[in-house]
């Protein structure tokens, strides 16, 4: 045995430890910058991970498992309240002025009004929908007039949060000009708001908004100081570089300050400070790595004149300088990709550095504006995504605020919606029926996804017994859940074999078509239906099978404890006890001896990937549900439409909403989805499929005074609004084929 591992070690020491590297630093980045991050991992002193997003970068970061990042200012904003251990190791300064602020605003005032009392005032703005600016900041402005003169913005509870802000600007200030879209992601609506107040709009067609388009902040201070603009929030930055332009024209205007004092025009009394990059860290490196910081980049640090720390810091300096020359070539790329830029080390906790620095980190309650917010239900483990995503809504002025309501159990979230303790949920196509039975449910959007990510259910048989789909009758069915995609599926499937006039209950004649089966969920509580006293829900589970000990009940249900349940449940029911299994495509499904795939057409294929033609149904995974005709209704399609193009849409945006968020998989939005579609305007053939099918159901799920026979022989009788939906679901399906 010892000879055993003096051999296992020897190995070790020369064959195993030699290849591996003891890297003392990793970079996080994101993917544009791959070919200089396989560069990197070239050297003995940096690792270089990829990642798809730098969110991503900082949860790592946080977890001490990479060292440094590049941030930009609203990434480092978004991370400061959600993050601990994240430290600021170098800003940003522009070469020329040596600055560290990319922008910094002021308000211009004429010196005739008073301070906050600008009623009739003329306005020039720079606009509401600048990607790379935010827009907190751009209205924080005139939420501290409209606050300070006490006027409600939230009187006309009839209308949108959006629309109550416009119609309050254009009744309080004169003419005015807001430039750009005011409703970034509905023009429509946009162009219906500029129709109904078009004081808002008046001062838009000076040449000073016709110029300098691309300089917001400039078009702003041009307004006010060449044209007739009374009032202009500008930046601190354009100020001082016309102030010799415009130099008569200033002596008309005063600064006002967050304060209301007024101040003179060369005052630096800023509102908010946004800063340039940074370069973050996790707090345990910040001295080491400042001080390698220091000699890979000499040239290029500001005031580069404080003396490594002692003799041993010098000396693994000494050893960075041998492998400079390899190593500085591709993280000078990925660190100062604009050559305009030096860095200054500050080393300092993130937090403090953004208060330092004087840019504010807005808050939900801070922000709430009609004190309305959209509480989004969520499971346990999407709360952090959901945080992440809240914050970034608040950065970016977005309205509603979001609200995160998690629960265990994110299947419970339609009972949350419907005791309005929760307005929105993102759930699985299979919860349509479940939200149905609810008959307060709307879908508003539907996740958009690829076709190859879409779901797909199928009808697997055994071949010795199954040719056809008349053959099913009197066959054991093995079902992943009664009431899911794949039941439903299996419904539009052998519409022509199982339905009959005898019974208004589809349930019914499935269960006189079927033998014995495994149909969990059937007589579960969750999906309980007003049965006809001659169903036997027995025999519709009496194949399930118990993963430990449980009575025939627990057997039944749809969870852990039914070792038939789910998609491999089914296919587990299949091999020991059943002759065909209904299910969700999965991926690695094997096809064991003398069974095949049953196309929705009857014929028989062993082939994969099955052609979209043969399975049973194709639907989309991702539906956002709301209650129908709820006040908050518009609120939410307004705020799904702006996260998908702030945080998907938008290339700029510190936060990506679908993207994957840490390890694990499909939080909040499935990974696989790339956007959202809203459910009344979609043209998506499977959307509005899906959509249809969920909308017409109400119309069919009451039945009048239907009068069954229960087990003594007694009549008994359903109320009029009883829901039977397998039947309403079967009546739409037989004109809709997915």
């Amino acid at each position: 045995m010892q000879l055993y591992y003096k051999i296992l070690v020897t190995y070790l020491v020369f064959v195993l430890l030699p290849g591996l590297k003891a890297y003392k630093y990793t970079l996080c980045t994101v993917p544009r910058y791959s070919p200089d991050c396989e560069q990197l991992n070239r050297t003995e002193d940096i690792n270089c991970v990829i990642r798809k997003n730098n969110a991503d970068c900082m949860l790592l970061l946080e977890k001490g498992n990479v060292t440094f990042a590049i941030a930009s200012a609203e990434e480092a904003a978004l991370a400061s309240s959600l993050l601990n251990r994240i430290s600021v190791l170098a800003e940003f300064r522009d070469t020329t002025t040596k600055s560290n602020i990319e922008y910094s605003t002021v308000v211009l005032m004429k010196k005739h009004l008073k301070s906050f009392s600008f009623k009739g005032a003329k306005f020039c703005h720079p606009g509401l929908d600048k990607n790379l600016i935010s827009r907190a900041m751009l209205t924080e402005f005139e939420m501290k007039v409209l606050a300070e003169n006490n006027i409600d913005v939230c009187s006309n509870t009839n209308n949108t949060l959006v629309e109550n802000y416009i119609s309050t600007l254009s009744n309080y200030f004169g003419p005015s000009c807001l430039p750009g879209s005011w409703v970034v992601a509905n023009k429509i609506l946009d162009g219906e708001l500029k129709l109904k107040y078009p004081p808002l709009s008046e001062l838009c067609n000076q040449p000073a908004y016709q110029e300098n388009k691309n300089s917001p902040f400039l078009q702003s201070l041009d307004c006010a100081l060449s044209g007739d603009g009374e009032i202009a929030i500008t930046s601190l930055s354009d100020l001082k570089r016309d102030s010799g332009r415009y130099e008569k024209a200033l002596q008309e205007f005063l600064i006002l300050c967050k304060n209301g004092t007024a101040a003179n025009i060369t005052a630096e009394c800023v509102w908010n400070r946004q800063p340039r990059s940074l370069v973050i860290t996790n707090e345990a490196f910040t001295l080491e790595l400042a001080n390698d910081f220091r000699v890979w980049f000499s040239s290029l640090i500001f005031d580069n004149d404080i003396q490594l720390a002692n003799a041993e810091v010098s000396a693994e300096g000494d050893v960075s300088r041998a492998i400079h020359e390899k190593l500085i070539g591709p993280l000078q790329k990925i660190v100062f990709p604009d050559k305009n830029f030096q860095i200054k080390i500050v080393n300092s906790s993130l937090k403090a550095y953004l208060k330092d620095f004087g840019r504010d980190i807005p808050s939900k309650e801070s922000s709430q504006l009609c004190k309305k917010s959209i509480r989004f239900c969520i499971s346990e483990a999407e709360r952090e995504k959901c945080k992440w995503l809240q914050q970034a809504g608040l950065n970016y002025g977005m309205q509603p605020v979001i609200e995160c309501a998690p629960l265990k159990d994110k299947t419970l979230c339609i009972n949350e919606i419907q005791a309005e303790r929760a307005d929105l949920t993102i759930t699985s196509d299979n919860m349509m029926y479940y939200a149905t039975r609810k008959q307060n449910f709307s879908i508003l959007a539907f996740g958009e996804q690829d076709l190859q990510d879409m779901q797909r259910t199928i009808l697997i048989v055994n071949t010795t017994k199954i040719k056809s789909l008349q053959d099913l009758k009197g066959k054991r069915g093995c079902f992943s859940e009664y009431g899911d995609r794949a039941y439903f599926g299996f419904i539009t499937a052998t519409k022509g074999e199982i339905w009959q006039n005898s019974s208004p209950f589809y349930i019914e004649n499935i269960g006189q078509f079927l033998n014995k089966s495994c149909m969990p969920g059937i007589e579960d509580l969750y999906s309980h239906e007003p049965y006809p006293s001659n169903l036997d829900t027995d025999k519709l589970c009496q194949l399930c099978t118990a993963v430990s000990d449980a009575d025939t009940h627990s057997t039944c249900k749809p969870d852990a404890n039914n070792d038939y349940f789910g998609d491999h449940g089914a296919l587990k029911c299949l091999v020991h006890s059943g002759d065909f299994a209904v299910l969700t495509m999965i991926e690695n499904i094997t096809l064991g001896n003398d069974t095949a795939v049953m196309c929705k057409n009857g014929t028989l294929t062993t082939s994969f990937p099955i052609d979209d033609e043969c399975v049973l149904s194709l639907t989309i995974d991702d539906i956002l549900f709301a209650r129908k005709n709820d006040s908050k209704t518009k609120d939410i399609l307004l705020l799904i439409e702006e996260i998908d193009y702030r945080f998907a849409i938008n290339s700029d945006t510190p936060f990506k909403v679908y993207d994957r968020f840490g390890t694990e998989k499909d939080l909040i939005f499935k990974d696989a989805t790339k956007g959202v579609e809203i459910a009344t305007t979609t043209t998506n053939r499977y959307m509005n499929t899906q959509k249809k099918m969920f909308e017409s159901m109400p119309q069919l799920i009451s039945v009048k005074n239907e009068t069954f026979t229960d087990d003594n022989g007694s009549a008994c009788q359903l109320a009029t609004s009883i829901t039977i939906l397998p039947m309403a679901i079967f009546l739409i399906l037989i004109q809709i084929d997915f």
